[in-house]
């Protein structure tokens, strides 16, 4: 015996709010240290230890921290990611929002009006109470985060805007080049862009070993005293498989060229 449908099958309500091609667009956009993916936990914020003692009070645990928040890169690509968007301008971050892995993923509104777009969030729905409740009524978003202005089709230029970079003749120009490692030892303590350090637990201690660093991608600067050309790491490490319009992480080193040079 065969079944036909009475109508086309529809996609649920909730799919629907999660476009396949859209990952940080949505009107309802659920948001952790692992979602969309684990790429966004290793925006760190808090390098401070947190310090406990075990059964031995002379051997302390070492703890690392648990909280970053969301990357100002990753704001600019929700709205990238608005459909016939070609870049945005007018960008302002009002609010920190900070992912926690002990708690719950979260919810964004990311919504656009005519040419201006905004995320924001809803302090009801950050309790499980606040999520059942957003399931009977519509939940209010009283926390803006970010905003901006959305542009389309072919950017206008001044005229006194650069369009072309001889790469070759600026780094004849360069009097000092810097590695990756030199540079962001020079940060420390005045701005931190992902996880320095992975922990481990060894032998009733957590130690910390180098990791690959997601946000760390600036591999070189060559620089004088007006000019700088810098090598960053692009679309590796698997960071292609989604369908970014601009990965947040390369758009964040592209932010990280004004302070490391």
């Amino acid at each position: 015996m065969k079944f036909w449908p009475f109508a086309v099958r529809e996609p649920t309500y909730l799919r629907k709010l999660l476009p396949p091609t859209r990952p940080l667009n949505s009107t309802r956009l659920r948001i952790s240290p692992n979602l969309p993916e684990p790429w966004i936990s290793h925006h760190i914020i808090d390098h401070s230890v947190i310090i406990c003692f075990n059964t031995n009070p002379v051997c302390p645990l070492l703890r690392p921290p648990t909280q970053n928040l969301i990357p100002a890169a990753v704001y600019i690509e929700m709205a990238l990611e608005f459909p016939g968007v070609t870049h945005v301008w007018d960008c302002r971050f009002e609010n920190a929002y900070i992912l926690d892995e002990s708690a719950p993923p979260g919810v964004l509104e990311v919504s656009k009006e005519g040419n201006s777009w905004r995320v924001k969030s809803s302090s009801a729905l950050q309790s499980m109470q606040g999520d059942l409740e957003w399931t009977r009524s519509g939940a209010v978003f009283d926390t803006l985060h970010s905003y901006g202005k959305l542009g389309y089709g072919k950017p206008v230029l001044g005229l006194d805007d650069i369009t072309r970079v001889d790469v070759e003749a600026v780094l004849a120009r360069c009097i000092q080049t810097h590695e990756k490692a030199e540079l962001y030892a020079d940060l420390d303590g005045i701005a931190q862009f992902g996880p320095e350090y992975v922990y481990k637990y060894i032998h009733s201690i957590w130690v910390h070993a180098h990791s690959s660093l997601r946000f760390q991608r600036v591999n070189r600067a060559s620089i004088n005293d007006k000019e700088a050309i810098c090598w960053i790491r692009g679309h590796v490490d698997g960071m292609n498989r989604t369908a970014y319009t601009f990965h947040p992480a390369i758009m964040d080193a592209v932010f990280q060229v004004g302070a490391v040079v």
